[in-house]
């Protein structure tokens, strides 16, 4: 009798452990679920306000083309634009679709134009977009090797766990003691981006820095120390963590840029001269047969004349702190086109209320995801352009189709 008590015993407990088990997975397959659903209800959002635009009638419909930059909903700089310009009181009434997508690339863009345009049927159509071509890989994407153990680290509550993990490990204990070189070096990095993501740059530095002394090999830690000093004006310090971060990976495209955001805010050109060489040979090896140099410039042409053949005007944006000069040298005499130039707006506004009121990150080494105050800047400057350039006194569009 005794046996059976026991075996009865060891069989609830087993269905305790299975039920216990599967009430587990059933909650982080919800919250996977629910995370994946706000994220699919972001890009909701902004194809609501696109349908909602394409509703409204006897309107001056604009289009704006871009990558993640572009992309958003109400503090995205499209939404922006179509409250600037309607609050103009210029006599016209302006629609404005955000045709954004998180990742694309110039190619990507292209590849979808027409079904974009026969949508929408815009008047003008607004480009800023180049970022994503400058990239051959995730530069901070290291794969394990493993198919099932990429899957899991993709995971959004794995990644929420782990930044979760990092935060109470932190408080608890310094996490020098846990356990390989390589493995606090990887806990250190986290736990510094983690910081850096809540704007506690001290103990961000602190961690970054921990990062590199336990894995002298990983450039990451110097390129994000980089970031850090060149956001409190410690341009001297942080050209030394670009080049160090150069040294160790070669190959890392937004160390190079970096460091030429550097030399042209303070007006070093010629410095900057054997990073660019650098950059543009890595560019060589390492990108598409055609190579970046070419990509971007070409998909720029094709964007201007499959708009020119729909008498559809080209507005082409460049982005904050960048020069104006390479969308220069692809149009030319920018005849058909118009050009916004971002750099000195933002720059004047970065030196007086510093990086962080107008950038979120450091996503293209010298600019990054703008905030909404950002976003509203970029706003205005674009808006103030085409005011200025595409409509009359009256408020009559100047650019007229052909069809």
């Amino acid at each position: 009798m005794v046996w059976i008590n026991t075996i009865n015993s060891m069989r609830r407990s087993k269905e305790r452990a299975a039920s216990i088990a599967f009430g587990i997975v059933l909650f982080f397959l919800l919250l996977e679920l629910g995370m994946r659903a706000g994220a699919a209800l972001l890009a909701y959002s902004q194809e609501h306000r696109n349908i909602v635009s394409l509703r409204q009638k006897h309107t001056c419909r604009i289009v704006c083309l871009g990558e993640s930059t572009t992309a958003g909903g109400m503090y995205s700089y499209p939404a922006r634009l179509e409250e600037v310009l309607n609050n103009a009181g210029i006599g016209r009434e302006f629609s404005v679709i955000n045709k954004g997508v998180v990742g694309i690339d110039t190619s990507g863009i292209l590849a979808g134009l027409d079904g974009v345009l026969d949508k929408y049927e815009p008047d003008i159509v607004i480009a800023m977009m180049g970022a994503n071509d400058e990239r051959p890989h995730l530069l901070f994407h290291v794969d394990s090797g493993s198919t099932i153990v990429d899957l899991l680290a993709g995971l959004k509550t794995v990644k929420l766990a782990r930044m979760l993990w990092f935060n109470i490990n932190s408080r608890i204990r310094p996490p020098r003691a846990i356990r390989s070189a390589t493995e606090n070096s990887t806990v250190y990095f986290d736990l510094g981006q983690f910081y850096r993501d809540r704007r506690e740059y001290v103990k961000a530095e602190e961690m970054f820095r921990a990062a590199a002394q336990e894995n002298t090999a990983d450039y990451r830690p110097y390129f994000e120390l980089g970031c850090l000093y060149k956001k409190r004006g410690d341009f001297s310090g942080a050209a030394g963590m670009f080049k160090r971060a150069i040294e160790l990976e070669p190959d890392n495209d937004r160390a190079y840029r970096g460091i030429l955001a550097i030399y042209n805010e303070l007006s070093l050109y010629g410095d900057g001269k054997e990073y660019l060489a650098l950059l543009l040979e890595m560019k060589k090896r390492h990108y598409r047969p055609s190579a970046i140099i070419t990509l971007t410039p070409n998909n720029y042409r094709k964007l201007k004349e499959a708009l020119e053949k729909r008498g559809i005007l080209l507005v082409c944006a460049q982005y904050p702190m960048r020069s104006i000069e390479p969308l220069e040298e692809i149009f030319g005499s920018g005849e058909g086109v118009i050009l916004v130039d971002n750099e000195k707006i933002f720059k004047d506004a970065v030196r007086s209320g510093g990086y962080d009121r107008y950038f979120t990150d450091t996503f293209g080494g010298d600019f990054g995801h703008c905030t909404a105050e950002g976003n509203l800047l970029l706003a205005k400057n674009i808006a103030d352009v085409i005011m200025a350039r595409v409509f009359d006194k009256n408020g009559r569009l100047a650019y007229r189709k052909t069809h």
